[in-house]
């Protein structure tokens, strides 16, 4: 997951979008085909919607949630988000946030459909990665809780 992009990296994206791909010498045409954090492109939309499809899975194994969630996995280069598209993939992340008690710095997620910038994507993503982190801690209260058979005590 990438949690850290900055307005710098958004301004590298839009400084090479600018410039044009006939005018970018060869390490910038490179740098522009691979992962710019600047541009939010179908790989992130890719990346962020199978992990809410795997913490969907888990959450329904946990008894968390009755059913998984609906996801789109198969973005590409031309794939354009419609405002439907961008309710439901905000709306995902927002469920699963609120299943369970989150860390005080668990970013969280503005009703409606936001306008997505560098700080939202951010915000995404390190929700995703904290409820990663919850999930995996949650069986490791049954031992500080002195639960780990029925019956022992």
């Amino acid at each position: 997951m990438i949690t850290d992009r900055t307005a710098q990296d958004v301004a590298r994206w839009k400084e090479l979008r600018d410039k044009g791909w006939v005018k970018m010498s060869p390490a910038e045409q490179s740098e522009w085909m691979g992962e710019m954090k600047g541009r939010y492109a179908h790989t992130d939309m890719n990346r962020v919607e199978s992990a809410v499809e795997a913490l969907s899975a888990r959450f329904v194994e946990s008894g968390y949630l009755d059913t998984h969630l609906t996801v789109k996995t198969n973005w590409n280069l031309w794939s354009v988000p419609t405002m439907a598209d961008m309710v439901r993939y905000l709306g995902n992340v927002r469920t699963l946030r609120e299943l369970v008690p989150t860390y005080p710095t668990t970013p969280d997620i503005p009703d409606g459909t936001p306008k997505m910038d560098h700080n939202l994507a951010n915000d995404i993503e390190q929700i995703l990665v904290d409820l990663d982190n919850i999930l995996s801690q949650i069986p490791q209260g049954y031992y500080y809780a002195g639960e780990i058979m029925a019956g022992e005590v």
